[in-house]
């Protein structure tokens, strides 16, 4: 009897010949009924040191939660269009860099003149000087000696994107990017980027009209996209859920999907999301979950939520918010064929809820 991987007669089994050379002319990498084979790595292919000028695009597959290294380039433009594991950009100036979902951190350190679009659960920032930064992070967004540096809320799309936040582990909703912590406020605090400087052109080579024309593998219609739709859901950050009249949907166990169709019908109705948050219905989180659900209309008909469901809520901005996300929230729930969200009855209680979740948060619960 042959060891798995190997024919009955001890030589070369052919089904594993074919994937080894599959992979080979795939870049080394083969995945299927649980095996995996990857030629040796090269570090070189993960390292963009000293180029000028240039337009560096690394494709989906190409990176494969590698860690990745961007130093001492200038003026260039560079998309790592993958999910990775941790990078580092050191010593760039005036360059235009899109990082793909980051599974754990991302440190940007003596830059100046940055553009940057990121997700990452971790993000900091040291020794730069006039950063630009479309942010999403679980974690909050750290920078030191810093100056001139804008964040705003992550936006960008392609096909392959949604299931790349998924390979990095990272939750669409879990986007702390507005909540920046600032070990040196002597050298500036941040600011917020708003209008045509927070939109997705604004981060592309001037000239450029769209992503196409940098990434081959994007097509029209992906480009056409990237320009109105996000992976990630837009929110107006934690200073607007403080200072404005907000009201909480919830949503357990409806999945990303049904989460974004729901943000989707929000939107349509003319509202904004202050902030959204996911997480699994354990320990941590269930008094605070059950209490919340027990003060929301129809809350208590949503049934018995089980302890690894994902619950995602929604902050709602918007005049008369209330009476309009439970408007959605009916129309929603009648068209799912079920109780599948709730809204609470006005803003009072919302505020009372959203302190009690998002201080959940706050204590430094994973997220993912």
């Amino acid at each position: 009897m042959g060891c798995i991987g190997s024919s009955a007669g001890g030589g070369a089994n052919p089904t594993i010949s074919r994937a080894r050379a599959a992979a080979d002319a795939d870049g080394g990498i083969i995945m299927g009924n649980g095996d995996r084979f990857r030629k040796e790595l090269d570090p070189k292919d993960f390292m963009l040191v000293g180029r000028s000028g240039e337009t560096v695009v690394r494709a989906p597959g190409s990176i494969h939660g590698q860690q990745f290294v961007i130093s001492d380039c200038t003026d260039c433009d560079i998309l790592l269009c993958d999910h990775v594991e941790m990078v580092t950009i050191d010593r760039c100036n005036d360059c235009r860099i899109f990082v793909g979902p980051c599974e754990s951190s991302l440190f940007v350190r003596n830059c100046v003149g940055l553009k940057l679009v990121a997700a990452c659960r971790q993000f900091r920032t040291r020794d730069c000087e006039r950063l630009d930064v479309l942010m999403h992070c679980v974690s909050q967004p750290s920078i030191e000696t810093s100056s001139a540096v804008r964040f705003g809320c992550y936006s960008f799309f392609y096909f392959a994107l949604p299931a790349q936040f998924e390979a990095a582990r990272l939750s669409v909703f879990n986007n702390r990017w507005s909540e920046v912590y600032n070990f040196s406020p002597k050298h500036g605090a941040a600011t917020l980027l708003d209008g045509a400087d927070a939109s997705p052109p604004a981060f592309l080579k001037p000239g450029v009209s769209g992503l196409h024309d940098l990434a081959p593998f994007v097509t029209r219609e992906e480009a056409d996209g990237w320009r109105d739709q996000s992976a990630v859901p837009s929110t107006l950050g934690a200073h607007a859920a403080a200072a404005g009249s907000t009201v909480l949907v919830c949503a357990p166990a409806l999945g990303t999907a049904g989460a974004l169709e729901l943000c989707a019908r929000l939107a349509a109705a003319g509202l904004q999301l202050a902030r959204t948050l996911e997480f699994e219905a354990d320990g941590k989180w269930r008094g605070a979950l059950d209490s919340a659900l027990a003060r929301m209309p129809g809350g208590g008909g949503l049934g018995r939520i089980a302890p690894k469901a994902r619950v995602v809520v929604l902050q709602v901005a918007g005049a008369d918010s209330a009476a309009r996300a439970a408007e959605v929230v009916d129309v929603f729930n009648a068209a799912r064929g079920g109780a599948l969200a709730c809204a609470a009855a006005d803003a009072a209680s919302s505020a009372e809820m959203a302190a009690a979740l998002f201080v959940q948060e706050d204590a430094g619960h994973a997220l993912g």
